[in-house]
């Protein structure tokens, strides 16, 4: 969810094919309160891959999400205001298994950053990073680091990638599986990567689920959820602050 300049609140989500439902949602709150509901054409699909929402500087809401007939990461803009929305669909990427646990952020000069993995194995995943410029036609994909430890049968909910900008335009990229916690920095020419933490310390798994934050001073606070019991579910939520190495 993210509330633009003018206080109007967008957020996304996936009315799941496993309860019934058939598409990604699209909510918009006005500062009256008003609420409108859109389809953004999706199709079915299951909620466990995650959607993302931003707006650029004009207020056009953008929905990313993992098409599950294609296997490929998707990108929706929303059609201008006034009379009925449309949405367009444009493939970021088309390469392998691409686009799930996809977040999206629109910088302020309208430059698009998406993070994401491609599954590459039974629990195998490249965790990429999608970026085009206002104005560009083409997508810049780099490949940031890999992940070996995802349990890809567990149907809830999950995010496994987080992406923020800092003051200098530079992604930065908090991704886990079950048994790390790393964060990736651009630095111009490429991403450092560090672990932040790891479930072995702590004799437990990570749920698989991140969120990254930069503040004004570019310091990083990431959240994530760590696995105590299952049936039911229990655990710890972690929050970690500090500045990349």
């Amino acid at each position: 969810m993210i509330i633009d300049d003018i206080g109007i609140v967008h957020t996304a989500g996936i009315d799941p094919m496993e309860f019934g439902g058939n598409e990604v949602e699209y909510y918009r709150v006005d500062t009256n309160g008003d609420v409108t509901v859109e389809e953004v054409g999706s199709g079915p699909l299951s909620y466990k891959f995650a959607v993302s929402v931003d707006v650029d500087s004009s207020g056009t809401a953008y929905v990313t999400y993992y098409d599950q007939d294609s296997n490929d990461l998707i990108l929706a803009p929303r059609g201008p205001e006034g009379g009925e929305a449309s949405w367009s669909l444009e493939t970021v990427d088309a390469e392998g298994d691409a686009g799930q646990f996809a977040e999206l952020v629109i910088d302020d000069g309208d430059r698009i950053h998406i993070s994401y993995v491609t599954q590459t194995g039974d629990d195998e995943a490249a965790v990429k990073y999608a970026t085009r410029g206002a104005g560009e036609s083409n997508w810049t994909i780099i490949d940031v680091d890999t992940l070996s430890n995802i349990f890809y049968g567990f149907e809830g909910a999950r995010e496994i990638t987080s992406i923020s900008i800092d003051s200098f335009g530079n992604p930065w990229i908090a991704y886990t599986d079950e048994m790390n916690l790393k964060l990736a920095v651009w630095d111009g020419r490429a991403f450092r990567t560090e672990t932040i933490s790891t479930s072995r310390d702590r004799g437990v798994v990570f749920g698989q689920l991140v969120s990254l934050g930069l503040d004004a001073d570019d310091i990083a606070h990431i959240a994530t959820f760590e696995v105590t019991a299952t049936g039911p579910l229990n655990g710890n939520v972690l929050y970690f602050r500090g500045t990349a190495k």
